[in-house]
């Protein structure tokens, strides 16, 4: 953002500083202890949302425009790539099932090698070199190519997995809660419906 737009943005902001100013001195010297109090704090805080609502359409109005043109942007460069990008991946995905395939080759080729070298030899014999899978890496068939091993997970069995691992759907339990009257019990077990008071403005 130039300074010319920042300047701009300035001017536009310090009828609404001043305002904000006042507010914060006439709220912070009035003290919430009798029905007069209360009602001139009522008053103010209806000042203060109106000028949160004009800060906010205010911000719009430099942001919003800013935001559509970024996300043109960059619609423009992802839908250059992605044809590029889709072809890449379907590469990769190629070089990876090759990859598992001749890993699998060369295990099966190490374990029959193991068993040819000691075929003769009785199961009881304690020392025995373990013959080593050689598997070519991406970086000698190809240049600058490589495989990344991942750390990833898959669930088998919610069943099975412990409560520590678990999380409580609360958006769920809002919108049941949500749904049902002020003084309703709770029908999920473990959960216990309660209502407070917040002051709204």
């Amino acid at each position: 953002m130039n300074d010319e737009r920042i300047v701009l943005i300035d001017s536009g902001l310090s009828a609404l500083k001043n305002t904000i100013s006042d507010l914060i001195y006439e709220l912070s010297v009035i003290e919430a202890e009798d029905e007069q109090s209360i009602k001139q704090i009522g008053v103010l805080f209806k000042e203060t949302t109106a000028v949160e609502k004009e800060m906010e359409s205010l911000r719009k109005f430099y942001v919003d425009p800013l935001n559509d043109t970024v996300k043109k942007i960059n619609a423009i460069f992802k839908a250059e790539l992605k044809e590029l990008q889709d072809v890449i991946d379907e590469k990769k995905t190629e070089i990876a099932k090759y990859h598992a395939r001749i890993t699998m080759e060369a295990k099966k080729r190490a374990e029959e090698e193991q068993k040819a070298l000691y075929a003769d030899v009785p199961e009881e014999f304690p020392i025995k070199t373990e013959v080593v899978p050689q598997i070519p890496k991406l970086s000698e068939i190809a240049t600058g190519m490589k495989t990344v091993t991942v750390k990833t997970w898959r669930l088998v069995d919610i069943k099975l997995v412990p409560r520590e691992y678990l999380m409580l759907n609360e958006k769920m339990v809002d919108a049941i809660r949500k749904s049902m009257a002020v003084d309703d019990k709770s029908h999920i077990p473990g959960i216990v419906f309660e209502t407070e008071v917040r002051v709204s403005r």
